[in-house]
């Protein structure tokens, strides 16, 4: 939240004047329900998020996003900018005043996505952090690169400092994790209010405000790490650093006369690991795909069958790419398992002696799931083995909400970066120059680096520990509603006393915040509830619903209505209700999928009406 009533309404009310439509969904058209104020923050239980503020049921809020056309947008510049989106004509647009690029800047904001918006739900990111906001000005305004120390002597200990305590987080026993240290300033920020009368587990000591830098950063593990610019360039890091490991001359020799090594990956892994494979030299045929079981984590025994034959075709087994919340089911693949699969299978990097084996080099997608490493509860349930692979990506701009893009690659080896990447070049990293061993410069792939950690250390500073735990607790409480809502509407088509005409059904097991669903038009309903089973014996709801059986004509109708209402939610009189994705996956029609990247305007009561909005808008089909 934030701000007085009256400075909210004033907000409402300039939001009335720039949009002339209002959203359905979240108006008292809705189900005699009034809307929630954007400006609200959180809505579960989580004493973090107290309930969202109600607004005037009469005020309108803008719609996520109003889509439109490409010729439609440039008619737009054209109508309240007088220019058009093109740099070609007339000397690169020719000369605008100040107020034609003010308006210009509106236009820009109003034909865009809300982001920030509580339901945009169809991404693994949602609105920045008003801090890391805040931090993202900064680095923009100071315009400076991070690649050595004498240009960016504070973005340089702060990316030093971040990268520690995430690789402190991440390679902590998890059994030795059972609380979150509580702030310990004596000058409470409005954030820490909230929590002043949470139920928080006892706070773990904190280390001496004495401590120097070098200290604090010697008292993390060792370990080695980089800001990078989003999760793919984080894989791929990952990659090459198992690479480098199985073949350290291939940097120099290239690919004639290398091994041929094999990488593997679940059937539901990101694509950037094929992308990789592709840039790197490796081959999209060497990256493997491993099969997931119904909730979309890796079978560790078709993991073991692939490794056996790549080993059987002459092939060298050099990477295995786990994932901690794949992108559309949300799974978490068996870390622990994986990991004991890498060990079995070690084998001889090139050029060294049969007595210098390693095992297969271990990493870790956490670009969605790192936010789990949070919550010690959460933390134990899904990331159990996590903290023992060789490199790990976690992407704080996904559910930390930081600004696009805040990127990590951690590595457990010391000085493998450097090893791998280094190139020396004489103008920058000079040996005899002040404080010339913080440069950071010769670890990346990249010269011009943005100063991405100190957007996140600031976020850090104003929440620490227990304000992350709290917020990956309350989406994650978000989720669990959602899906009990769908699930309670298979057994009795009324959640809450909200009565639906159509029927939600969980397509997927719900895991991390992704909650994947169909909705069933009531034309469909009676003809598909003689296929499928909702709830069970005892009366209790299915999850998920197969739809094994069921006839390829009817499977063909269910594959067409989420596309039909998603286009309805963007296109439909400026409705904009809701941003939400849909996808076919395992041989499923196409279903909703929907994610929880951040909870902030979020409660039960604003998803319920979701939903109703949903079976509003696909009734007819």
């Amino acid at each position: 939240g934030g701000g007085n009533s009256n400075s909210n309404n004033s907000n409402s009310n300039n939001e009335q004047e720039d949009n002339d439509e209002t959203s359905p969904l979240l108006s008292s058209s809705s189900y005699n329900a009034p809307i929630v104020s954007t400006t609200a923050l959180g809505g579960g239980t989580n004493p973090a998020f107290p309930r969202a503020k109600l607004a005037d049921p009469a005020t309108p809020i803008p719609p996520v996003i109003t889509l439109a056309s490409p010729e439609e947008i440039d008619a737009a510049y054209r109508e309240r900018a007088s220019m058009s989106l093109s740099l070609l004509a007339n000397g690169g647009g020719g000369s605008h005043t100040t107020d034609k690029l003010l308006e210009a800047l509106k236009v820009t904001l109003d034909m865009s996505a809300r982001t920030h918006h509580p339901l945009f739900l169809n991404q693994l990111y949602s609105g920045v952090d008003p801090i890391g906001l805040a931090g993202e000005w900064l680095t923009a305004a100071t315009n400076t690169n991070v690649h050595t120390y004498e240009v960016a002597p504070v973005f340089t200990l702060i990316e030093r400092e971040v990268l520690a305590k995430m690789a402190s987080i991440w390679l902590a026993d998890p059994d030795e994790v059972t609380s979150v240290a509580k702030p310990t300033t004596n000058r409470k920020s409005s954030f820490q209010k909230f929590l002043s009368s949470s139920e928080a587990a006892d706070p773990m000591p904190t280390p001496s405000a004495e401590n120097s830098l070098d200290d604090a950063v010697a008292c993390a593990p060792p370990h080695d790490g980089l800001f990078v610019p989003g999760g793919s360039i984080s894989n791929m890091y990952g990659m090459l650093l198992a690479r480098h490991r199985a073949d350290p001359e291939y940097v120099n020799r290239g690919a004639y006369g290398a091994p041929r090594l094999v990488a593997f990956v679940s059937d539901q892994a990101h694509y950037s690991f094929s992308k990789t494979a592709g840039v790197m030299g490796l081959g999209r045929d060497n990256v493997w795909s491993v099969e997931s079981d119904a909730s979309g984590a890796m079978i560790p025994d078709a993991l073991e069958r692939s490794i056996e034959k790549a080993v059987a075709e002459g092939a060298t087994p050099f990477f295995v790419g786990a994932t901690a919340a794949t992108t559309v089911m949300g799974a978490f693949d068996p870390f622990v398992s994986i990991r004991e699969i890498c060990d079995r299978h070690s084998f001889t990097p090139a050029g060294a002696s049969e007595d210098e084996r390693v095992p297969i080099w271990m990493h870790v997608d956490a670009a969605w799931g790192g936010m789990y490493f949070m919550s010690p509860k959460l933390r134990k349930q899904t990331l159990r083995g996590a903290e023992r692979a060789d490199s790990l990506t976690w992407n704080p701009h996904k559910m930390m909400n930081m600004p696009l893009t805040c990127s990590v690659i951690l590595t457990r080896e010391p000085g493998s970066l450097q090893a791998m990447n280094a190139s020396n070049a004489a103008y920058l990293f000079q040996p005899d120059k002040n404080f010339v061993e913080y440069d950071l410069g010769d670890r990346s792939i990249q010269c011009g680096r943005k100063a991405d950690a100190f957007k996140l250390w600031l976020a850090w500073k104003a929440k620490g520990d227990l304000g992350w735990c709290l917020e990956v607790e309350h989406v994650n409480a978000l989720g669990e509603g959602l899906e009990r809502m769908i699930m309670d509407q298979q057994a009795t088509s009324s959640v809450a006393g909200c009565s639906f005409e159509g029927r939600f059904l969980m397509a997927t097991p719900r895991s991390c915040t992704n909650v994947c669903f169909w909705y069933i038009p009531p034309r469909l309903v009676g003809e598909l509830d003689m296929h499928i089973v909702t709830v069970d014996s005892m009366g209790e709801p299915v999850s998920p619903v197969s739809l094994v059986g069921v006839p390829d004509e009817l499977r063909s109708e269910i594959d067409g209505v989420a596309p039909k209402i998603k286009d309805r939610m963007q296109r439909m009189a400026g409705d904009g209700s809701a941003l939400i994705g849909f996808q076919r996956n395992k041989g499923l029609p196409n279903f909703f999928r929907l994610v929880l990247p951040g909870g902030k305007g979020l409660s039960d009561e604003v998803l319920l009406r979701m939903l109703k909005r949903m079976d509003e808008l696909g009734k007819d089909l």
